[in-house]
This record gives structure tokens, sequence and C-alpha cells, in this order.
């Protein structure tokens, strides 16, 4: 059973410069968007190519983890409401809570993801988890650099074979309170 979050996650999350609000149905469009970008499927897990039918499974299953405490997905908004792409906290898949995210082209360049990360970062740190996560893909410097100035430290590369034989990279870095 997956461990849960220390408090319910909340639908909304803001500071001058970016919005986050929980996803619902109605964004299956931003999920199939994500998945069709070229960038999002190099370098995030984010299936790529979702069907309507794939997408909108996705936003059910997104209801059921903030529904039970164990994750929760969120459109990354602009002040003036333009989905700019989505930002996520999960307890799922990792000892410690952890955060991500994937922004359409938009988004990208304008200081969104390093917003996101800080916003959700510390509505988990200040409901009692004493660390959060942020894993990519070894060569996604990009994503350092959100890390970096979002505050994480660099935990460096880890290594986990994989069902299908293959060997997962995962590059790590964890900020604590």
């Amino acid at each position: 059973m997956p461990r849960s979050l220390l408090a319910a996650p909340p639908g909304t999350l803001a500071d001058d410069g970016v919005v986050l609000r929980a996803m619902t149905a109605e964004d299956w469009t931003l999920e199939q968007a994500l998945s069709r970008d070229p960038e999002v499927i190099r370098w995030t897990t984010h299936p790529p190519h979702l069907t309507e039918d794939a997408a909108r499974l996705r936003m059910a299953e997104v209801a059921e983890r903030a529904r039970t405490w164990t994750g929760q997905r969120y459109a990354v908004c602009s002040p003036d409401g333009e989905v700019l792409g989505m930002a996520a906290l999960t307890v799922e898949r990792s000892p410690e809570p952890a955060v991500g995210y994937a922004l359409l082209p938009a988004g990208r360049g304008r200081g969104m993801a390093v917003a996101a990360v800080r916003l959700m970062t510390g509505w988990l740190l200040d409901a009692g988890h004493p660390c959060v996560r942020l894993g990519m893909l070894p060569d996604n410097e990009a994503s350092a650099r959100v890390a970096a100035r979002a505050g994480f430290t660099d935990l460096g590369v880890e290594t986990s074979p994989r069902a299908d034989g293959t060997i997962a990279e995962v590059r790590w870095w964890e900020r604590r309170s």
C-alpha cells in the first residue's frame, strides 16, 4: 500500500508569478498536449501520444490519488489563467514525497518550473515532511538548473533494474526542512 501525504493536498497553490490549480477531468486536453510535446517525451516518463480515452483515464487516476492523499497533479497557470503545463507531488515512487513537472513550450524559460517546485516543496515541508525529492534523467541539465534554483541538493545518479532487464538511471535531488 502506498504511503500517504501528511495532509490533504491543497486545491490551489500560488505566488506572484504562478498559480497551481488541482487538475480536473476537464484537463485531459492538457495531458494529451503534454504527451505530444517532443521535449516532454524526451525528458520525462509522461506516456507519449495519449488518446482522448487514455488522457481521460489518467485524469481519473489523478483524482483517486488526490482522494487517497497519495498525490496531487496541478495545472501550472500564469496569473492571468493561461495553462502552461503541469506539476505534481506524489508519495508513490520513493520513500520521501517527490515533485515533478512538465511544461508546454509557452511555459518554458519563464521561471514557472522553479516557482511550481518551490510552491509544492514549501507545502510538503510545511505539512511536516522532512525531505522532498526530485528525480530526472541524468542528462537533463535544464531540470538540474530548476532543482538547484529551487534549493535542492544533487544526490547523484541512482541505477535500478527494470522489469524488461534494462537499467534505469535517475539523477536524484533533495531538499530538507
